[in-house]
């Protein structure tokens, strides 16, 4: 996505920053990772938003924490979740530029993360009800229906 810089002051200390707004208005689009837009109605744009929400909440649930394992496993989660969105964000024709700054998502990542969900569990009791940290990536997972990798693989390792 094109970042829109501008000076928040007109000091000479060089502080730039970027603005939380676009001057572009909303026409139904956004814009995409590496350029390109894209409607906002489209399952990529929910999902990968959907899949910020959970790196959001899991960014509270590790600030929470008291354990050094779980922090950094909910960490791990956060950066792989975050390469998920940047997939799902760019463009198709874009993709060499979105494998120049990622690694796409494996099947090696999904593996890797569910050893660690077992290892956890055999040190904790698992609480009985829903959690909404939980929801979120189950709802990027089938909220928006089938997603169709711009490349032919969906982005969910060995169980996509």
């Amino acid at each position: 996505m094109p970042e829109r810089v501008t000076p928040v002051s007109t000091s000479t200390s060089g502080d730039y920053r970027k603005r939380v707004y676009t001057k572009f208005g909303d026409k139904g689009e956004t814009s995409l990772l590496y350029g390109g837009r894209i409607s906002k109605n489209n399952p990529h744009t929910e999902a990968y938003g959907i899949t910020d929400e959970a790196v959001s909440a899991m960014g509270l649930a590790r600030a929470m924490s008291s354990d050094d394992r779980v922090k950094e496993l909910v960490r791990n989660l956060q950066s792989e979740l975050f390469t998920v969105a940047a997939e799902l964000a760019t463009d198709p024709d874009k993709y060499d530029l979105f494998q120049q700054h990622f690694s796409p998502v494996t099947p090696e990542m999904v593996e890797n993360l569910e050893n660690a969900i077992d290892s956890l569990e055999q040190d904790m009791t698992m609480p009985h009800r829903v959690h909404p940290a939980r929801r979120l990536p189950r709802i990027g997972g089938h909220g928006p229906g089938p997603l169709h990798h711009p490349h032919g693989r969906a982005p969910r390792g060995r169980h996509g």
